[in-house]
């Protein structure tokens, strides 16, 4: 534990960070001259980990798992045996596309409310509510609204190894009302674009088997997707004859 503050010695600053990626993360301090430093698994005590001593205001860390939140554990050397006391910078490596199929989403790790919702995927509204959302029975729930819509943008799957004619988007989709359903199906290759989208099919309230009951779909993915990294796009459009729509999607596999 830190006891008592030594000339020139900044105690008590937060580090920073900048710039990581899912294979490396970069860790900045004050401008101090030694540092222990500990990098875990988010949630792990800091006396799990293993403790290294930098001399630089950079810290590099490689061969980190992607889309994984990690806990960053700093403190500063004051001499004598004596340190500051720890702070902790939380973070998430970034997301990569998918390479290994088959692939499932079940929406199970992520809990069950307004802002829950799965990591990696992007979540797109006019409305003033988060939709869409993973709801208490894990399903992700699309709520469109006059002219209001809900999206959901899968992240990257990259299929340039794969031959074409061999995969397959499959889901449950439901309705909890006869004039409910509306879902447009499709991909994009740039998420942050929606110029870039193809429809792969739409779903009408006429389309569904039983209301009330989630029905398999298996969309056949085209020859298109192949040889190319692809954003799968679930959105509930804005609705045509009616005033109001929801619907629900689980077990998302590729």
């Amino acid at each position: 534990m830190y006891r008592k503050a030594r000339a020139g010695h900044h105690s008590g600053r937060t580090p920073q960070y900048s710039g990581y990626s899912s294979a490396e993360k970069q860790a900045r301090y004050p401008q101090d001259s030694e540092w222990e430093i500990v990098l875990v698994p988010a949630g792990t005590p800091v006396t799990d980990g293993i403790t290294e001593t930098v001399y630089d205001t950079t810290y590099s860390a490689l061969s980190l798992d992607a889309n994984t939140a990690y806990d960053v554990y700093v403190r500063t050397s004051c001499g004598g045996g004596e340190y500051s006391t720890w702070s902790t910078i939380p973070f998430r490596t970034n997301c990569v596309s998918e390479t290994t199929f088959p692939y499932m989403e079940d929406f199970s790790n992520y809990g069950t409310a307004a802002d829950a919702f799965p990591f990696c995927w992007t979540r797109e509204t006019n409305y003033s509510t988060n939709y869409p959302y993973i709801n208490s029975s894990y399903q992700l729930y699309f709520y469109s609204y006059s002219n209001y819509y809900s999206r959901a943008i899968t992240h990257g799957f990259d299929f340039s190894e794969e031959t074409p004619g061999t995969l397959a988007l499959s889901f449950l989709i439901g309705k909890a009302s006869d004039t409910y359903g509306r879902m447009d199906v499709g991909y994009v290759t740039d998420p942050s674009d929606m110029s870039t989208y193809h429809p792969l099919k739409s779903y009408f309230p006429g389309d569904y088997q039983t209301t009330g009951i989630f029905q398999q779909e298996i969309i056949e993915l085209p020859a298109s997707v192949y040889n190319q990294t692809v954003y799968f796009v679930f959105e509930a459009p804005a609705p045509i004859s009616y005033s109001t729509n929801y619907v629900n999607i689980k077990n998302v596999a590729v």
